[in-house]
């Protein structure tokens, strides 16, 4: 489960994809004509003309996950992905590196370090290349261990801030508000960095019998009570949460990946938000324990109150408009 993960396999690297970045960023204004959309399975991704949909090479349907590194049957096609999407899209991976994770081979996921009053923030972009048949285009047949090659308008991505329980190995970008990464290690070997896991366990029981048994954790109940502190009251948000239990931390989505020169006044709201809810943490999972999330539980409405305006001001830009695109399915669509 992704709640419970804790490191990144920053070493696992591609020199191909490497040398791709630094060009990225250099067609400004190309991607400006994007828009930003929740799906109506809450899947955020970026909106292109259709004139500007974008070709996906064919990627194979099984990963060895003791490889740390792909093989040339899945290295060359997610070349061939990244490629397509920094030449359409540039500022989406501009200050970024590449890094291969093993478990998610069809993630194409980038980073950067950012740092905040001498503490370090990973920014995670997961790029999902993988085909989905009822959305898009088949360009060419699949087989028994590949699927199809296709052609889509869409980019389905994630892009949070995550705090780091230590600074990367040696030091790098130390002082600055969004310095990036350091350089990591080509090859076999996978250096990690871990997520400081400021969340306890959020596993709450189960439910059903026999085969329909599952369990139930409270990772979405913790999401709903940390954004709302922070969201403007009587505001529609929905799917937006800004602030956010993954990977057992409080993390912050970031709403505009198409624009990097925002991510330190990102980085300085993730920070503020995290210092102001970890001294509560416990009591919170305490009572989401016994109850589901409401606006009304007694320290919900508590800590409301200690917010300062200029945290909820912070959101006042943003609006989410839902609306039913060309199969009558509702999305929505955000503005800012």
């Amino acid at each position: 489960m992704e709640a419970t993960r804790a490191q990144f396999p920053l070493g696992n690297r591609l020199p191909e994809i490497e040398s791709l970045l630094p060009e990225a960023g250099t067609g400004a204004g190309a991607d400006s004509s994007f828009k930003s959309i929740f799906t109506q399975n809450e899947e955020f991704c970026l909106l292109l003309p259709e004139s500007d949909s974008l070709d996906f090479p064919s990627l194979p349907l099984h990963h060895d996950i003791q490889r740390n590194l792909p093989d040339a049957g899945l290295r060359q096609p997610l070349v061939t992905a990244i490629e397509n999407i920094s030449q359409i899209a540039p500022s989406l991976l501009h200050g970024l590196q590449y890094f291969f994770s093993p478990a998610e081979p069809l993630i194409a996921s980038f980073y950067r370090i950012t740092w905040h009053a001498g503490r370090a923030w990973l920014y995670l972009l997961r790029i999902d290349l993988a085909f989905r048949p009822n959305e898009h285009q088949p360009t060419a047949e699949g087989s028994n261990d590949r699927y199809p090659s296709y052609r889509s308008n869409r980019i389905y991505l994630e892009a949070d801030l995550l705090p780091l329980s230590e600074p990367p190995a040696g030091g790098a970008g130390a002082g600055g508000a969004a310095s990036t990464a350091p350089a990591g290690t080509t090859g076999t070997a996978a250096s990690a960095i871990r997520v400081d896991q400021a969340i306890d366990d959020t596993w709450i029981g189960e439910t059903g019998r026999g085969y329909f048994q599952q369990g139930i954790w409270m990772d979405r109940d913790l999401t709903r009570f940390f954004s709302k502190l922070f969201l403007p009251a009587g505001r529609r948000m929905y799917p937006f949460y800004p602030v956010t239990c993954r990977y057992r931390t409080v993390a912050h989505t970031i709403l505009n990946p198409l624009q990097p020169e925002r991510l330190g006044t990102a980085t300085s709201f993730a920070a503020a938000a995290l210092d102001f809810l970890q001294p509560h943490i416990p009591a919170i999972q305490e009572q989401l324990r016994g109850s589901e999330f409401s606006e009304k539980l007694p320290l919900f409405e508590e800590l409301r109150q200690q917010v300062p305006q200029e945290w909820i001001d912070f959101w006042k830009h943003v609006s989410i408009t839902p609306y039913l695109n060309d199969r009558d399915q509702k999305e929505f669509l955000v503005g800012s």
